[in-house]
């Protein structure tokens, strides 16, 4: 099916993500590139996911929803190992569960509803664009704000 079709193109996109997140964790200055990189991948996911909702072309819609995938991914997992940085490991666990509840798995609760009565209401076009305006600005305020940190590499 088409929509089988592109989560799988997707899926190649974040593969690729994941593959550059292990390499840049692995470097001694992870933490301040992996901030650097979230911001980023949050302005690219919000511009791809625009334009993904522009195109009526499949070729385009395949060439589109890589970055898409690649920059998603990059926002989850980066964050997330962004987040580990600075906790201890006695709470590590504890904090990853609650990562993961409220940013992923909360986000089908509160999204899927909304954006379901949003495509019904609006249309899928511009249900789409309103959540990319909403991602470039919440990425605009996290790399405005992020250098107000103070961070430091944990030793």
């Amino acid at each position: 099916s088409l929509n089988g079709l592109l989560i799988a193109i997707s899926e190649a996109g974040a593969m690729i993500g994941s593959l550059l997140l292990a390499y840049i964790t692995a470097r001694k200055d992870s933490v301040r590139a992996v901030n650097r990189m979230v911001g980023v991948a949050g302005g690219s996911y919000a511009l791809f996911f625009a334009l993904f909702a522009q195109t009526f072309s499949l070729t385009w819609s395949l060439i589109l929803i890589v970055p898409v995938g690649f920059s998603m991914t990059i926002v989850l997992i980066g964050s997330h190992a962004f987040i580990q940085n600075f906790v201890d490991d006695r709470m590590r666990g504890s904090i990853s569960t609650m990562f993961w509840m409220y940013s992923y798995f909360g986000m089908f609760a509160l999204g899927g509803p909304t954006f379901g009565w949003l495509i019904e209401t609006i249309g899928p076009e511009k249900t789409i664009i309103l959540a990319g305006s909403a991602c470039a600005i919440a990425s605009t305020v996290y790399i405005m704000t992020r250098r107000q940190w103070s961070i430091k590499q944990p030793s």
